[in-house]
């Protein structure tokens, strides 16, 4: 894909820009019709003490607060007429759309303030949606999404019968595995062929193409979030990475025989837990048995505990065993000993939860040496239950002195493989955390924040005269967008510098361990404070590591984000930086050990400064621009056309508008841009502008 393609066929230039303005405002007409005519007037709305009452809700709302609950209402509207006209054709009994929310929809459409917002807001984001949907770029990239979804699909269910052995004869299971690996390859190719594509790799870096790339990155967002509110959990690419580690152990060995087990190691709250649920979905299709670890488990918490059954007709006043959640469970498919017919037809997934604190068990180790020895078809010990294929054990835990546990046991290492469990990556490279932190904040297509509390900050930097690229029109680059590279610097939105604080706290607390055997905390990027004299303490250069005993979880992240979008129903709903300044303070004050160190990480990433209100006006965020949020989409180039000859007006140059300090006098004019070749940098998206002030 080294080739130079040619840009997606948007409208383009001065007249392109003026065609696609006219266009913004059709379809912001058109949505405006739709809502007076087929939405307010076509349903029953609620009685005029509801109204007045909703009518307060609002009233301290700004317009852009408003505006992107007028877009969230619109979108459950529209889910809900898309599964009911679903149903009508089923014969289903139709009842009317709920009034109470026919009427937030009139309420927040009449206000004047909302609806200058729509031809800036939902009118382009019909156009940016339609130009996207026929772009080639999006045609190529869909392509192999679906390409990549069929082929894991086909994937799991293959590996799914391999690892139950389900598939019969020698022939068959060759040949599966052979067909398994090929799709695999197959799909390792297409995701990096999909990576470049997102990145525009051999695509020209037009303004076309990256208005694309936002809006392809705007829809892998969207995909993370149906995952988090789906199953709990996402598949980022860190996490297919542990999973690809995984599936190397289990696949390796003799399949008859039980698989070697998988020792997960981490620091609390790195998603360890959640790893295995959706590890044993994949392998089983059904959910993992958790067995809770300790120093005295032994045969009833592994095998089953015996149980009398008193008036019961197969054993009248006598003893079964009771093998609910234990490894008998799992393996065999029976519930209870007394059973004739296995509750299950595969083995599901034993997890041995905080599985140091057996680590000086010897009963437990002998019991699970004795597992691991099991082959299909083996009784289980104890039991007159016979063993299902498909068995494994993921154990999940911390290791190191700060836990109070020893190193893994040599006595176990024949059988288990450690695989590190690392907090979620956050670099200006692998913005990993801030991107999941977005997936959160998505709801129905919007976020309900404005653009300056989430976006990173970009300044302009001129390109030298003699250093200047010159593009196939006869065009001339001359200055590009630089991420700002300190991550504290309160330009950058408040949820960037959020993410970074969270990377930092968590680095702090991984850094209590020391060496470790599994992963070197060493080499981590750790902050160092010293002592004011006033008593506090504040990040610096030199001094000692800031060392901590607690620590922000990726639970915890989800659980912040998700009550910044519950506190926005409220007839007063916080800011982002206030909400986060809340939830700071209460983690601060909390941790009476690390309150200091705590209040001087927050303080060094700015997220105790006065909160700026103005970030509360503008408009609500459009899909495309939610998707140039993420620095991972290609940054904006400035250039000028080729001179034109006498008679003709000159070419206007760009004019960067976000975070460059202090804002010209002069109205900005408007200017073509493209974008950097460098895929991985960051920065915020590119605009072309209107002749207005700067308003930041």
């Amino acid at each position: 894909m080294s080739e130079t393609r040619k840009p997606a066929s948007i409208a383009f230039g001065a007249e392109g820009t003026k065609k696609s303005e006219r266009e913004q405002e059709r379809r912001a007409n058109l949505i405006a019709h739709y809502i007076q005519e087929k939405v307010i007037k076509g349903n029953n709305c609620a009685s005029k003490e509801e109204e007045n009452a909703i009518k307060l809700v609002y009233k301290d709302k700004s317009p852009r607060e408003k505006a992107e609950e007028l877009y969230q209402k619109m979108m459950i509207y529209m889910q809900e007429m898309q599964k009911r006209r679903k149903d009508r054709q089923t014969g289903q009994k139709q009842d009317g759309i709920n009034p109470k929310l026919i009427s937030r929809i009139k309420i927040l459409f009449n206000d004047p303030e909302v609806a200058s917002l729509l031809p800036e807001t939902y009118g382009q984001a019909r156009v940016d949606e339609r130009a996207f949907r026929a772009s080639d770029i999006f045609k190529m990239w869909n392509g192999l999404q679906k390409s990549i979804k069929t082929k894991k699909d086909l994937l799991a269910d293959i590996k799914q019968k391999l690892f139950q052995e389900t598939i019969q004869g020698e022939d068959n299971i060759e040949e599966a595995r052979a067909t398994a690996l090929e799709i695999a390859e197959q799909m390792e190719e297409d995701g990096k062929a999909s990576v470049d594509v997102e990145t525009l790799v051999g695509y020209e870096k037009t303004e076309e193409n990256t208005d694309v790339a936002a809006l392809m990155c705007f829809e892998r967002l969207k995909e993370y979030g149906r995952q988090q509110e789906e199953n709990g959990f996402v598949w980022l690419p860190s996490r297919e990475e542990i999973d690809r580690k995984a599936m190397k152990v289990i696949e390796s060995g003799n399949p008859r025989q039980t698989r070697k087990g998988i020792f997960f190691i981490s620091e609390p709250g790195t998603g360890k837990t959640e790893q295995i649920r959706a590890i044993a979905e994949r392998l089983t299709g059904s959910e993992r048995v958790k067995i809770s670890c300790g120093p005295r488990m032994g045969e009833p918490q592994l095998l089953g505990k015996g149980s009398v059954f008193p008036g019961a007709t197969e054993i009248e006043k006598g003893t079964f065993t009771d093998f609910r959640n234990t490894v008998s469970d799992a393996w065999t498919g029976y519930d209870y000993s007394y059973q004739d017919k296995r509750s299950r037809d595969h083995a599901r997934v034993v997890e041995l939860d905080e599985f140091p604190k057996a680590f000086e068990n010897e009963t437990a180790f002998s019991i699970l040496k004795s597992l691991f020895a099991l082959k299909d078809g083996d009784y289980m010990s104890g039991t007159d239950k016979t063993v299902l294929p498909g068995r494994v054990i993921i154990g999940s835990g911390n290791i190191g002195q700060h836990h109070g546990a020893k190193a893994f046991p040599p006595a176990l290492e024949r059988e288990f493989v450690v695989i590190p469990v690392d907090y979620i990556e956050m670099t200006k490279e692998n913005p990993e955390q801030f991107e999941y932190m977005l997936s959160i904040l998505i709801q129905n297509g919007g976020i309900g924040v404005a653009e300056s509390e989430i976006a990173p900050a970009y300044k302009r930097q001129d390109l030298p005269e003699d250093n200047r690229p010159t593009l196939e029109d006869g065009s001339t680059v001359i200055a590009e967008n630089k991420l700002v590279d300190d991550p504290t610097d309160n330009r950058h939105g408040v949820l960037y510098r959020f993410a970074y604080a969270v990377k930092a706290v968590q680095n702090s607390y991984m850094a209590r361990g020391g060496e470790n055997a599994y992963i070197d905390y060493s080499k981590r990027d750790i902050l160092r404070y010293k002592d004011n004299d006033d008593g506090s303490i504040s990040v610096s250069d030199t001094g000692e590591r800031i060392i901590l005993g607690t620590t922000i979880t990726v639970g915890d992240i989800y659980g912040c984000l998700l009550g910044y979008q519950s506190q926005r129903k409220k007839k007063k709903p916080m800011m982002l930086a206030e909400w986060l300044q809340v939830w700071l303070k209460e983690k601060v004050d909390a941790k009476h050990e690390d309150k200091d160190k705590l209040q001087a990480i927050f303080n060094h990433f700015h997220l105790f400064d006065a909160v700026n209100t103005r970030a509360q006006s503008g408009k609500p965020m459009t899909p495309k621009e939610i998707g140039y949020a993420s620095p991972r989409v290609p940054r904006p180039l400035y250039y000028e056309k080729p001179k034109k000859p006498e008679g003709v007006n000159e070419p206007e140059t760009g004019k960067d508008i976000r975070n460059v300090g202090k804002p010209d006098a002069r109205p900005y004019e408007s200017a073509q841009v493209i974008t950097s070749d460098n895929s991985s940098s960051a920065g915020i998206r590119k605009i072309t502008i209107k002749k207005i002030p700067f308003t930041r």
